[in-house]
Formats: structure tokens, C-alpha cells, sequence
């Protein structure tokens, strides 16, 4: 990675265009940023990827530990 790449990323963050395969686990379907490792919830009524909203991404994980407990 370039220095240029590096401090684009720190001050804009991933742009989530290198996307895994989609990912059903724990009722929860996603894929995986090969750059960053964020998962990105999909849809499989749209059929593409929902966005990578971090307020929803902490919503998600609250309600997973929730359902957990």
C-alpha cells in the first residue's frame, strides 16, 4: 500500500469495493471487505450490498448481543 493510498484511507476511510462472498450466520447476512475486514450486511431481496452506515453496523452488533443474552 502506497503512502498516498495509507493517508487517503486515514482521512476517508474504505470505500468497501473489494467485497467477499455473501455470508449468512447467526441470521445475519453480510459480506467481508477484503481491505478493512468490516462486515457489510446485504440483502437478498435487492440483491446488493446495504450500505455501510456505522450507526446500523453498532445497532446490529447491540442487537446480536442482546439476542445472545
Amino acid at each position: 500500500m502506497t503512502l498516498l493510498t495509507c493517508f487517503i484511507q486515514r482521512f476517508f476511510g474504505c470505500h468497501h469495493r473489494e467485497l467477499g462472498r455473501v455470508f449468512t450466520i447467526n441470521k445475519r447476512t453480510y459480506q467481508v471487505c477484503f481491505d478493512c475486514g468490516r462486515k457489510v450486511d446485504y440483502s437478498w431481496e435487492r440483491m446488493r450490498s446495504l450500505g455501510t452506515n456505522v450507526a446500523a453496523d453498532r445497532l446490529a452488533s447491540l442487537e446480536s448481543e442482546s439476542r445472545l443474552n
